[in-house]
């Protein structure tokens, strides 16, 4: 697969100290995603796009992402050049409305025929039986029909139509999800991934808020920090650090991708990669153990995307023995 550039260059990447964590059960946080690792395009043309007459914001946030680009994206195209059966990859790069046909999601798209460069686009998840386009508010509207939809309070079918298929360099991450049951701990996909945004002024006493369409991933090393809870314990006379998944899913969850912990003390160092054949599975934890019986551990974590050409630090950390 292509090695695509870095956003910036390694110099000016800022090490996340002390990021905030995910307690056990509790939602995140969410920030404005920062992404250090471009995608190609990493823009698709809005200019006409029917939705961004209203919702330009939105829009404007979906349109930077891979969702938007899924259709075009430079390592998804050089990936289908070696691809026998490529319609078997098109389905969730270009998915007709999972909802229109007014049942649950399917497990499995279809292709659209139309509009393909926009990827995975509103209609994907928005639009409804009858032409009704559903909504976190189902505040009316003259441009077409509304509807409150309940789909949207937990989105995670949604997301498993492609989410739970493994084809390619891509995992399934949600089929971890729902195995371990995150859903019954009050977690969701859109949780992690997509930060809510204020209602509007207009909006009905019960409406509930929306989602920021920029969407939270790895490849914004902040976000990626807080997959991770780090102890620093001793055992059989020696300093070890206990790295916990927090994501609700395996870790990492695209071939190619690594994550390399650099762990240091009493003149000592020691390295863990994670990759898909060295994973770390939902809600597991893995021990590094050093090698020595240090007071305190200095922890690096190095993140290898495959459209990097670097890797990008998503951690530094000082952590005391408890």
């Amino acid at each position: 697969m292509l090695h695509l550039r870095v956003a910036a260059c390694a110099c000016a990447l800022v090490l996340v100290a002390h990021a905030a964590r995910q307690d056990d059960d509790t939602p995140w946080e969410l920030t404005a995603p920062a992404p250090t690792v471009a995608i190609t395009p990493a823009h698709v043309d809005i200019e006409g796009h029917a939705c961004a007459e209203c919702h330009a914001e939105v829009v404007e946030e979906w349109a930077s992402t891979t969702h938007a680009i899924a259709w075009v994206d430079e390592a998804y195209v050089e990936y289908l050049e070696d691809v026998k059966r490529k319609e078997g990859c098109f389905a969730c790069h270009a998915p007709q409305p999972l909802l229109a046909h007014g049942g649950a999601p399917p497990r499995r798209p279809k292709t659209r025929e139309g509009d393909r460069m926009h990827g995975v686009d509103c209609a994907t998840c928005h639009l409804g039986p009858d032409g009704a386009w559903l909504g976190a508010t189902g505040v009316g509207t003259d441009a077409h029909a509304t509807a409150k939809s309940d789909h949207l309070v937990n989105a995670d079918a949604l997301c498993a139509s492609c989410h739970a298929t493994t084809i390619g360099p891509v995992v399934g991450l949600a089929r971890d999800f729902a195995t371990s049951k995150q859903s019954e701990r009050g977690r969701s996909c859109v949780g992690c991934h997509m930060a809510p945004r204020p209602l509007p002024a207009d909006a009905p006493a019960d409406a509930r808020p929306g989602r920021s369409h920029a969407m939270q991933t790895p490849r914004d090393p902040g976000f990626l920090r807080r997959a991770f809870a780090l102890r620093h314990v001793e055992k059989d006379g020696l300093s070890v650090l206990v790295i916990e998944n927090r994501a609700g899913h395996r870790v990492p969850g695209l071939k190619g991708r690594e994550l390399r912990f650099v762990v240091s003390g009493a003149d000592c160092e020691v390295e863990r990669v994670l990759d898909t054949r060295a994973h770390l599975k939902v809600d597991g934890t893995i021990e590094v153990p050093l090698g020595a019986l240090a007071d305190v551990l200095e922890v690096e974590g190095h993140h290898l995307d495959p459209r990097a050409i670097a890797e990008v630090p998503f951690l530094s950390e000082t952590l005391e023995r408890e």
